[in-house]
């Protein structure tokens, strides 16, 4: 498991991957519409406990290709747990599990098949929005 790492211990050569993973992470959520800005004004409007706070974890992620063995990944982290209708909502993780996993893999054997997996980029961000209108 990746160690997270301090961005005020950052200088240099390093500071500026991580700015740029920041970057690019930002401008992730911005394509997806996941986030949305507010002017002083509007947030006066909105009740305190509805702003959702948000944190960076920076991770040192393994890649061969780079000369350095490794590039810095940056993922915006919203502090969901503070969400005032935590224990109303709906969530889904459509992951695997160990076990399912396992379970794929061992029909994958028995019948002689590939098994393959895929990542799909930012998949979480790319929602519509449905279940925010299920209240």
């Amino acid at each position: 498991m990746a160690t997270e790492v301090s961005f005020r211990n950052l200088e240099g050569e390093e500071l500026k991957e991580f700015e740029e993973a920041m970057a690019k992470e930002l401008a992730e959520w911005i394509q997806e519409k996941a986030l949305e800005t507010v002017s002083k004004t509007e947030q006066a409007n909105i009740p305190e406990d509805r702003l959702l706070k948000t944190r960076w974890a920076l991770i040192w992620k393994k890649d061969p290709t780079s000369a350095t063995g490794r590039k810095a990944k940056a993922r915006i982290v919203v502090l969901g747990y503070q969400h005032p209708e935590l224990e109303e909502l709906k969530t889904a993780a459509p992951t695997l599990g160990r076990t399912g996993k396992h379970l794929c893999l061992v029909w994958a054997s028995i019948n002689q098949a590939t098994a393959e997996s895929a990542d799909a980029k930012s998949a979480f961000l790319q929602g519509d929005g449905e279940e925010l209108n299920e209240n």
